[in-house]
């Protein structure tokens, strides 16, 4: 690997993106490496755009190559240089600008791409033609009336219906933290605000960071403006976004957020002048309505408990709170006592916040796993407690084998796995049956497969996988299991014999 780089990061003008020196050298063969350095050279000469510009001082950068021996071979080693002399930048000079400055440094760095301008100029061509829309400004300014010297540059700003409105082109992927200050900003401004990407995928794995969190910012909705976006608003005059929002869905009383889509014009959205969001969908408003079912269902089984704690909403810096507090009633009850935020998350947070399990929690635990059991299959709701209560049963146990409770998390698919074997009922998924449980454990955990086979046969839960196997698809897997070469995995075995200690005798 080349080390002393001195320019070591550069803005990729074509995407907005950052590179670093090492990463693009060392991840580039040298045929691309060749392409790159005749498009910064044309550049140079006048015969077109440059590609990379360096980091601090945004002066645009050649790449050349030196030679220098590794092991005893001569080759070439690749490096930024600067198109002229930059004796003031922060690379020669070592004085390398403070967190705050690059992050802001960076999203400019970003607002100069060319898929960042392209966007631009469709949201001020198709707002200009769409209806209700007034004092449409591109690259307009905004100045903090308390602050002169704090301002935002908005992308494009209209009005529409006496909403003021600032829509942002989203087409960085390293700068949250300036994300999150600009809607600050324009909330405090009293303006709304739309961020617009150019791709989106509801698969969670390929969201970018970035965009997982104006996800959580705005109530769930997403817009983009994609190729038939960009094709409905060409033939409607106006302009149409794709938007993705989430649909809280109930199952077996676990509220569960399902992907939708949609395309929408402006006229279509709802604008909220206390959150100052834009959306299509209120997902939290409806959420809470299922929610408010939930509750009322579950809350007389437990409701000796409500009666002797104040009713919380367990937020985590409530959480917080409950974890200093001195009560009868422990905080991990008062989360059964009023259920109204997912218990499992509830749960998570209050052992994160290191909370430790009394004696009272284990009698209150026991009590709860007998009045659920007996009654989920009368109250469909008590299913989702009696899930919560074996869910919290992981965290007391791990504590009591003295191991740490972080990688709870990070097992929670292999522990319901073998919880739903062990009571032969659907824990911690939303399926319908115990054999897809099984299915995902070979799909998704096949490094655990063996001992999921060994939990099936200590539980006897080997005939209920049987009959629940119409197609004989779990016996297929099975001897394909078994004839193959599957390796399997310790990594996590201190927490699984911890929760399930008969597994390992």
């Amino acid at each position: 690997m080349v080390k002393d780089r001195t320019v070591q990061e550069v803005i990729d003008i074509l995407t907005g993106r950052i590179r670093t020196a090492d990463e693009l050298f060392e991840n580039s063969t040298e045929d691309e490496i060749i392409g790159l350095r005749h498009i910064q050279q044309d550049a140079f000469q006048s015969r077109g755009e440059p590609r990379f510009m360096c980091f601090e001082c945004e002066i645009p950068v050649f790449i050349r190559g030196s030679s220098e021996f590794l092991n005893g071979r001569k080759h070439l080693r690749w490096h930024f240089k600067h198109f002229r002399d930059a004796l003031e930048c922060p690379y020669n000079t070592g004085k390398l600008s403070d967190a705050e400055t690059l992050r802001r440094m960076k999203y400019n760095g970003a607002k100069e791409s060319a898929i960042h301008k392209e966007t631009k100029a469709l949201l001020s061509k198709f707002l200009s033609q769409t209806p209700d829309v007034s004092e449409l400004k591109v690259e307009t300014r905004i100045t903090n009336i308390l602050n002169l010297r704090e301002w935002r540059r908005l992308d494009v700003q209209i009005t529409h219906r006496a909403n003021k409105v600032a829509i942002e082109a989203q087409v960085s992927t390293e700068f949250v933290s300036v994300i999150l200050d600009r809607a600050n900003f324009y909330r405090e401004h009293s303006i709304h605000l739309i961020w617009v990407m150019r791709v989106f995928s509801t698969d969670s794995a390929e969201q970018l960071l970035t965009q997982k969190d104006i996800i959580h910012s705005n109530n769930m909705n997403v817009f983009v403006l994609d190729d038939e976006a960009i094709q409905q608003s060409e033939e409607r005059q106006e302009l149409v976004l794709h938007c993705y929002y989430r649909e809280p869905e109930k199952i077996r009383s676990i509220i569960t957020p399902v992907w939708e889509s949609q395309l929408v014009t402006l006229s279509e959205l709802q604008f909220d002048h206390d959150s100052q969001q834009v959306y299509f969908k209120d997902y939290t408003s409806y959420r809470e309505l299922l929610h408010a079912g939930i509750i009322e269902r579950v809350k007389g089984y437990f409701s000796p408990y409500a009666e002797q704690y104040p009713q919380i909403r367990p937020d985590r810096e409530q959480i917080s709170e409950l974890v200093k507090s001195t009560t009868e009633i422990t905080p991990l009850m008062a989360l059964f006592a009023y259920p109204d935020m997912p218990l499992h998350s509830a749960i998570a947070s209050l052992f994160e916040h290191g909370y430790s399990h009394s004696a009272a929690d284990l009698d209150f635990l026991r009590e709860g796993f007998k009045v659920s059991k007996e009654e989920k299959t009368e109250a469909g709701d008590l299913a989702s407690v009696f899930d919560s209560l074996n869910f919290a049963s992981y965290y007391i146990k791990v504590q009591i084998s003295g191991q740490s409770t972080h990688q709870i998390v990070a097992t929670h698919g292999i522990l319901d796995s073998l919880a739903s074997l062990k009571h032969q009922t659907v824990l911690g998924f939303s399926f319908a049956k115990l054999i897809q449980v099984a299915h995902q454990m070979f799909n998704s955990r096949v490094n655990y497969f063996a001992l999921f086979l060994k939990a099936t046969q200590q539980y006897g839960a080997n005939r209920l996988l049987e009959n629940q196997d119409k197609r004989g698809l779990w016996h297929r897997k099975k001897q394909e299991f078994n004839n193959g070469l599957y390796s399997q995995s310790e990594k996590y075995d201190p927490i699984i014999k911890a929760v399930f200690p008969e597994l390992f005798h």
